[in-house]
């Protein structure tokens, strides 16, 4: 009955949105539930006739006519037997009523195990907030609980690789058990959970009694860069020889572009030359004549506040808080430069901190460029919903931290539809950590997968058919235009 089970979805795989949530499964229960009832009106009326006419008939079999028993008997069993008109009236009925009980206990049992969650967190950051001084020493051990999940994950890895070259069984087991471990924190939720107490406390912290709230982040976001470094102002700058990228024809086309514009680091997926905050903006030009742009953004490059690059944690925070952010506007100039007019349609696509900007910008520019499609890979939500006319792909890994960061449970709408692929339940390596699950390889490697997995629904094809006109054929030539964005020195703590 879930989006689990949609027609067109591979197992491992689970989609949200596009014809609705799973909400719109159990709207579709009430509405049979409600065809039933009208059915059964009618059939009420139906028995209600049939007595009547029994009754009539039952008349004409006191006054002896010979024809009226015959008519009588018939009507009897139309109007009191096992298949008559009341009987499936009545069938109708109790069927229809255990239409919507299975609806609401459906929706009920949904909505309560991710609900009570989050109260709880909510509720315990909001006393934490509130309480500071009770509370530290359980914060700091919340908190330095959280950090070695994190660190187990992003070292079992290295631990893995040693083990291989002469470890023992022993070592081994532990380190796939410490590995896959914070993989399974994340796909139970626990990383969502942490982050709304965590938001809740800081929103809580300053003087006074706060509300609390089930959507924490943004306040808590705000809160917290009331008390850091500010930025310091940022310049765009077109890079002088960029690569030309190749033209993108699908959604894994467009993130490997993304994957490409990270900078140049050892390992890392960005090309010779590449620097930190570097913006792609693809110029489309068809055989028809027409010209589409894609606009590629990468993700967090710097774990530092008010860092010498805006793809920063300061950016992550003002990005939460729904506040100006210097890669929003860094994106925009660049598509204002590169040329973009206002009636050719633009996609945007990002990964992590790049598809919260992505989703930004389609917001921002509403009227100003045709963005009619964004893609985001590892990316949290933002609290805003699509802009009108706009169609997202939002693509998450199970067992990826970053897209819980938000602290809100996934949804998806007829313009939103998120698609998260379990790495594991799909054949990947069992001691995957969360670190890993986030590398944006693999995030190419998935949306490679899609038109295979997820081809048939309909959220994925509403979402194709937006995306196909912007996207590159046979014959479409692309021009690559890369854009540089840094910073002055950091300003003054508080924003």
């Amino acid at each position: 009955m879930g989006d689990a089970d949609r027609t067109g979805v591979a197992p491992g795989y689970t989609v949200l949105g596009g014809r609705g949530p799973t909400l719109a499964e159990v709207e579709d229960m009430t509405a049979a539930a409600a065809a039933l009832r009208r059915t059964v009106d009618v059939l009420d009326s139906v028995d209600a006739d049939l007595r009547r006419v029994r009754g009539v008939t039952a008349v004409a079999l006191m006054a002896g006519r010979p024809e009226a028993r015959a008519a009588h008997l018939a009507v009897r069993a139309a109007a009191d037997g096992p298949g008559s008109a009341g009987a499936l009236r009545d069938e109708l009925g109790r069927l229809a009523d255990a239409l919507v009980r299975a609806a609401t206990v459906y929706v009920d049992a949904e909505s309560c195990v991710e609900r009570r969650v989050r109260v709880l967190a909510a509720g315990v950051g909001w006393w934490i907030g509130e309480h500071p001084g009770l509370a530290v020493g359980g914060l700091v051990t919340a908190a330095a609980g959280l950090g070695t999940i994190v660190l187990v994950g992003a070292s079992a890895t290295g631990l893995l690789r040693e083990t291989a070259n002469g470890g023992g069984p022993l070592t081994t087991l532990l380190g796939r058990a410490a590995s896959r471990g914070s993989a399974v924190f994340t796909e139970a939720g626990g990383t969502q959970a942490l982050v709304t107490m965590f938001a809740s406390a800081a929103r809580s912290l300053p003087p006074g009694t706060q509300v609390p709230t089930l959507r924490p982040v943004p306040s808590g976001a705000a809160a917290a860069l009331g008390v850091l470094p500010a930025p310091g102002d940022a310049s765009l700058v077109a890079r002088a020889d960029p690569p030309q990228l190749p033209v993108p024809q699908d959604v894994q086309g467009v993130v490997a572009n993304v994957a490409a514009s990270y900078d140049a680091r050892p390992g890392g997926t960005g090309l010779p030359g590449t620097r930190e905050a570097t913006i792609s903006v693809q110029q489309l030009d068809h055989p028809d004549g027409t010209r589409s742009w894609v606009v590629e953004i990468p993700g967090t490059e710097d774990g530092s506040f008010a860092a010498d690059v805006p793809t920063d944690m300061s950016t992550n925070l003002q990005l939460m808080a729904q506040q100006p952010d210097d890669m929003t506007a860094a994106v925009i100039q660049a598509m204002r430069d590169a040329g973009v007019a206002a009636d050719e349609p633009v996609l945007l696509a990002g990964h992590s901190q790049g598809g919260m900007v992505a989703m930004n910008v389609a917001a921002a520019t509403v009227g100003t460029f045709a963005v009619t499609s964004v893609v985001t890979v590892g990316s949290p939500d933002l609290p805003v919903p699509p802009p009108p006319g706009v169609q997202v792909l939002a693509v998450r890994h199970a067992e990826d931290l970053v897209p819980q960061t938000d602290g809100t449970p996934d949804y998806g709408t007829s313009q939103l539809t998120v698609i998260t692929r379990g790495l594991v339940a799909t054949g990947d390596d069992p001691a995957l950590s969360t670190i890993e699950a986030h590398d944006v390889r693999r995030y190419v490697e998935t949306a490679g997968e899609l038109p295979e997995a997820v081809g048939d629904d309909p959220g994925y094809q509403r979402f194709m058919d937006a995306a196909a006109p912007v996207l590159g054929g046979a014959g479409t030539t692309a021009v690559t235009t890369q854009y540089e964005v840094s910073r002055a020195s950091s300003g003054t703590a508080g924003q």
